[in-house]
């Protein structure tokens, strides 16, 4: 038998599968992702974001790992299957140049309802690392805490606060009545 890959008439290894296939579906779930060994590239232009999302939720010994996947994130079910990478791909769209993966919910895991393309700015104010508040800061200049939010792509202070539960109380406050 041959393997079930279009145009592929190598010898069947395992789950209808060539060897090089297989090995491909084992790695990355999906049979179509190429990895070019030279260029220490991928053929999809969505393959690293897919795949270092994999490993920070999914490998003790990543770096990031704390950050996410000791913390409970995971990656949906969808996205981790058979034709992970594929749905993925489908789900999220083309990335725009100069952005990257980001979930609206910090705390929620990686779905195609909490996922979205984003910019540096954008990801910058959306994180645990710095702040478990999104649009919650230090101000250092005037030593208070700053609460802001964006609407429509633009940023809108919502003031400064001697302690940090009254700026968190204020964003939450507006976020929930006008948003």
């Amino acid at each position: 038998m041959i393997c079930i890959v279009e145009n592929c008439n190598k010898n069947i290894h395992a789950r209808g599968y060539c060897t090089k296939h297989y090995q491909r579906f084992k790695k990355h779930g999906d049979i179509l992702t190429r990895v070019v060994f030279k260029g220490g590239s991928h053929t999809h232009p969505l393959h690293v974001t897919y795949y270092n999302m994999i490993k920070r939720c999914t490998n003790i010994k990543n770096d990031h790992y704390k950050y996410y996947g000791a913390r409970g994130i995971k990656i949906c079910d969808r996205w981790l299957g058979e034709n992970g990478f594929k749905y993925f791909a489908e789900d999220m769209g083309e990335r725009p140049h100069k952005y990257q993966i980001d979930r609206i919910d910090v705390n929620g895991d990686y779905t195609p309802e909490n996922c979205r393309w984003v910019n540096i700015y954008t990801q910058a104010g959306n994180t645990t690392i710095s702040n478990p508040v999104p649009g919650v800061g230090w101000h250092s200049q005037r030593k208070k805490w700053r609460a802001r939010i964006k609407i429509n792509g633009k940023e809108k202070s919502l003031g400064l606060y001697s302690n940090y539960e009254d700026a968190v109380k204020a964003r939450n406050d507006f976020y929930n009545k006008f948003i």
